[in-house]
């Protein structure tokens, strides 16, 4: 990637200039239709799997089968 010269930068400054209003009025209107009710759901099943992900991956499965070994041993 080569060094924009400074007239290159100036007028990448330009356009961002120019676009910055734009997209601010087009990241408002995506706002102001957001369902937070939705957003939220996600969220939660997305913090629920990633719970059930991270407690599978700290157990092996040893304990829980060395539990069940215990309980079927005879007394």
């Amino acid at each position: 990637m080569s060094v924009p010269t400074d007239a290159q930068a100036q007028a990448w400054m330009v356009q961002w200039r120019a676009a910055a209003p734009v997209l601010a009025r087009q990241r408002a209107a995506e706002l102001e239709q957001v369902n937070l009710w939705q957003v939220a759901e996600e969220l939660e099943d997305a913090f629920w799997i990633s719970a059930r992900a991270a407690a599978a991956a700290r157990a092996s499965g040893l304990v829980e089968q060395q539990r069940l070994f215990a309980r079927a041993r005879p007394r």
